[in-house]
């Protein structure tokens, strides 16, 4: 194993580290090594999200900006995602630094590191990531030219408390911004341009805020009054870029990724902006205007999304997924798309008025029956309209019943508390909407969400005051004390940290500094959240938290008053009202009507797995699996019921950090397909790393390989050979018996060993598959000969049967 394996092998989840993916840019279809145009210079950047890789997976900021370098030849986009802590660890105490997944190139070797800010409270691991990379994180104390560290998205509207760490941020939409950004990178390092001089490049470009060209003015008070530009270069506005999405179709081929992610399925944008002006939403002034695809467009995005991703759901993206004309015919449209196999459709985002019945009819077609989640928002009618929500109380309790009629079991609603006038009469209006939901929809359970209100930049009510964590928790008892344990709510000193941030100024790069140095990081996850390091560090910059997140009467100065992000143009809907085709495909009727009895054909595959796909634990490798059977279009045999699944079964469990040649799973198809066709579309189809051995046909009726397999062989790798291994093996084998703890309960080596041999530097074992639990062979070997389990390579090369004469035969 090299350095960087045997890292990754030592932490836990070391998939989400070693790139390889379906579809991302390191692999043999989609390879990075294209000709670059002659003549052209080019630029590389690292896009980083600054959380865990199943969180960040799921972006689809990043995802497009992803494709858009990668498919300009003269460029080359990676990917980084904040690591755990037990690998930044491991880094740091072997001396190497934050790499990308696609090279593995260190990060501070890139001309451009980019970071997608979705959230403020993850603005300590920015710098965490930073730190992990070997990269100073205050601009002014990076001298060298490269690597520039960019942002976008929407802590944009507000970039001031972030703005000491960064070269430049792009406010706005990035499709065409960031090839701009790329091409002048690239002409700054054919030319050698200095590190000023190219940052007064980049301020040129429309929509890119360069902070260092100015600076920030206090008064005599420490109350921030403006900025002053500190360069001709420096726009007096940065207006917000907007991009023509209809110029543009979607991802057709994102990243799939080979760990476990938050949304494990295909989103299609359907949409950008929104058709409401809620005065407390920062995402509608932030994406607006609202720009909508043409359904055939997002149909065949759809389809051939699909196919490349091998996913069986698909999710409609954007801020209100419901508003889009035509929906329900669109849902139809999409789950209709694929004729091979059931597929479902998500709406994320749901407004009451239109989830109607044609709507919830169509999504109860779905394969899997997606969650719905509607967003009340206030528990009255009069503060809605206060915080332009213009929403009844009876078109939520229609949602609900459409809900309830096509046949959810639950709905979960989304409320804000902390609003702007919000009286205790409209926290009660809650569980009065609640109550009446109950009653005139029985039999449906109802799960209420509850999140403070955050005022932010760039809304009605950017001024308006944050509640304090004291009222936030003496309106939230109020509501569990009428709704009991169906409310969930955010944490109340969270967001007030949330708050602070939000509308801070520039002093805050020091206070967000200063929380990271104390430990600060993952902190939007609750169980990490140091709500007390976060006030230490207001402390110690000598700012009054409760003066600070209140601090805007009309005549204050507003830190964010540069970022302009009105917009001329009107709303472009361009056709989205068209009709939308619908035939339902076999794979739809057949999940909805009851399965006719097909004879099927049975086939086991046979799989191998090295390099980065041996990190992949178990549970992800049955996806991977799965899906590669999706992309290939095999005629794979689905059950009957609501909830079809495919009929596809996998042997015995691998261990994580473990190479095979034993990776098997029996799959049922619909028809013949001849083994060595259906070899060649997995093999093309497979993620990197794995690699279809054989394929062969067995009964319908055949036994089970959990129930086939007695025992498996292996082959132990030794990065140093123990002093004496065979002498140490022959006197192992010598013993009686050797038993050791395992979970607490005492196994006999002997017992679980039936061979073992020492040669050429290789340990060949082949092992018991017991009933009363087995041990893994790095640690039987550990054992042995007294060597670290993470020196060793493992690798699985065959099962056994075990017949009744206790014979054994290769499966």
């Amino acid at each position: 194993m090299n350095d960087l394996d045997k890292i990754i092998n030592s932490v836990r989840r070391p998939s989400r580290y070693t790139g390889g993916e379906w579809n991302s840019y390191s692999t043999p279809a989609t390879s990075r090594l294209r000709p670059k145009a002659a003549g052209e210079p080019s630029a590389s950047i690292c896009l980083c999200y600054p959380d865990l890789y199943e969180i960040g997976t799921s972006s689809m900021g990043l995802e497009i900006l992803y494709a858009v370098v990668n498919g300009d030849t003269r460029f080359s986009a990676d990917r980084c995602f904040a690591p755990a802590d037990d690998l930044a660890a491991a880094l740091r105490s072997r001396g190497e630094t934050l790499f990308s997944l696609e090279t593995k190139k260190p990060l501070k070797d890139f001309d451009a590191i980019g970071f997608t800010l979705q959230h403020e409270l993850c603005a300590s691991n920015i710098l965490y990531m930073l730190d992990a990379a070997g990269v100073s994180a205050f601009s002014k104390d990076r001298a060298e030219t490269f690597p520039l560290i960019l942002g976008g998205g929407p802590l944009t509207m507000n970039p001031e408390p972030l703005a000491d760490f960064f070269d430049a941020f792009v406010i706005g939409d990035g499709e065409d911004a960031v090839v701009e950004i790329m091409e002048r990178l690239a002409a700054a390092k054919t030319s050698g341009a200095g590190k000023r001089e190219l940052l007064e490049s980049l301020a040129g470009v429309p929509g890119v805020y360069v902070p260092s060209l100015y600076e920030p003015v206090y008064d005599e008070r420490k109350v921030y009054s403006g900025l002053r530009k500190l360069s001709h270069a420096a726009p007096d506005k940065v207006a917000k870029r907007v991009f023509d999405i209809a110029s543009r179709p979607p991802v057709a081929a994102p990243v799939v990724p080979s760990a476990a992610s938050v949304h494990s399925r295909l989103s299609v944008e359907i949409a950008r902006g929104c058709p409401h002006s809620c005065s407390f939403c920062q995402a509608s002034g932030y994406y607006k205007p609202l720009r909508v695809r043409r359904p055939d467009v997002i149909l065949e995005a759809v389809r051939v999304g699909l196919k490349n991703t091998g996913y069986d759901e698909v999710s409609f993206a954007s801020l209100s997924s419901g508003d889009y004309p035509g929906i329900a015919r669109l849902i139809e449209g999409a789950l209709s798309a694929n004729t091979l196999y059931p597929v479902s459709v998500a709406l994320p985002s749901l407004h009451c008025d239109n989830f109607g019945a044609d709507v919830a009819g169509a999504l109860a077609k779905s394969a899997s029956r997606p969650s719905v989640t509607l967003a009340p928002e206030a528990g009255t009618e009069g503060l809605r309209e206060r915080i332009g929500k213009r929403l009844s109380d009876d078109a939520v309790v229609a949602a609900v019943s459409a809900a309830h009629t096509a046949g959810w079991k639950q709905v979960k609603l989304y409320f804000m508390y902390g609003l702007p006038t919000e009286t205790d009469a409209d926290i009660e209006g809650i569980a009065a909407l609640v109550k009446r939901i109950r009653s005139e929809c029985r039999g449906i359970g109802i799960k209420v969400s509850m999140s403070p209100f955050v005022p932010k930049p760039g809304t009605k009510f950017e001024r308006e005051p944050f509640a304090g964590t004291e009222e936030l928790s003496r309106k939230k008892t109020i509501l569990r004390k009428l709704l009991g344990g169906a409310v969930k709510s955010h944490d109340g000193a969270a967001s007030f940290t949330e708050a602070l941030l939000s509308r801070g100024d520039r002093r805050l790069s020091g206070v967000i500094a200063a929380a990271y140095a104390m430990g600060a990081r993952f902190d939007q996850w609750s169980e990490f959240f140091r709500f007390d390091i976060w006030m230490k560090a207001f402390e110690d910059a000598g700012i009054d938290v409760r003066d600070y997140v209140n601090r805007f009467g009309t005549d204050f100065a507003l830190p964010w008053s540069h970022i302009s992000i009105s917009v001329a143009a009107p709303s472009a809907r361009g056709e989205a009202g068209s009709e939308v085709p619908v035939e339902p495909s076999p794979a739809v009727l057949a999940a909805a009507a009851p399965q006719r009895e097909i004879k099927s054909v049975r086939f086991r595959i046979r799989l191998a797995r090295k390099s980065s796909a041996r990190f992949i634990s178990h549970n992800d490798q049955v996806e991977v699996f799965r899906r590669a059977v999706r992309i290939a279009r095999l005629p794979v045999k689905y059950s009957a019921g609501f909830h079809p699944q495919p009929k596809i079964a996998f042997g015995p469990a691998i261990a994580v950090g473990y190479e095979s040649e034993a990776e098997y799973m029996e799959v049922e198809f619909l028809r013949y397909v001849p083994p060595q066709e259906t070899s060649d579309r997995l093999n093309e189809c497979l993620p990197e790393g794995y690699a279809v051995l054989s394929v062969r046909q067995i009964p319908t009726a055949f036994a089970s390989l959990e129930s086939l397999c007695g025992v498996e062989d292996y082959s132990v790798f030794f990065d140093v050979p123990p002093v004496d291994a065979p002498g140490a093996l022959q006197k192992f084998l010598a013993l009686e018996s050797s038993v050791v703890e395992v979970d607490s309960k005492p196994r006999d080596l002997k017992k679980i060993i039936r061979s073992a041999s020492f040669e050429n530097g290789v340990l060949s074992l082949a092992v018991n598959l017991l009933p009363s639990g087995n041990l893994k062979p790095d640690k039987i070997t550990a054992h042995i000969f007294g060597v670290a389990p993470e020196s060793l390579l493992v690798r699985r090369l065959r099962f056994y049967a075990v017949k009744r004469d206790g014979a054994i035969i290769e499966i």
